[in-house]
């Protein structure tokens, strides 16, 4: 998505950690983080085999919180799906969607905010960052 450079520079520059929870499997999250050259970016990724239960229920970010050593609460979901932001929000994270062309039409009636895209300035007030 676009900004997400721009917002992974911010993030490190911050000191604030990230990780990855995806429906997908290992071989097609490495693939498609490795193609861009992100997966080094990130502290970890969950993926459908890290866990038992899918989105939209919220193991998946529990699980995210726990390895990173915060409260669900304490984290911060950017989502592009319905079931995604249904597992944040169950979660107890900040969810924020952050919708593609395929999810436009998606309810996000219950998350914190929908973004305009990864560049959206409330994202970074959310976090802290400039």
């Amino acid at each position: 998505m676009p900004g997400l450079m721009r917002l992974l520079d911010a993030l490190e520059s911050a000191g604030i950690p990230k990780a990855i929870g995806t429906s997908s499997c290992w071989e097609l999250a490495q693939a498609c983080l490795s193609q861009f050259d992100l997966l080094s970016r990130f502290q970890f990724v969950l993926t459908a085999e890290s866990i038992t239960n899918g989105k939209p229920d919220p193991e998946i970010y529990l699980t995210a919180a726990e390895k990173l050593g915060v409260r669900p609460e304490e984290t911060l979901v950017l989502e592009d799906s319905h079931n995604g932001c249904k597992a944040a929000w169950r979660a107890g994270a900040c969810t924020i969607a952050v919708p593609g062309e395929h999810s436009m039409d998606h309810d996000f009636s219950f998350v914190d905010f929908v973004a305009d895209g990864l560049g959206d300035r409330r994202i970074y007030e959310r976090l802290g960052i400039g």
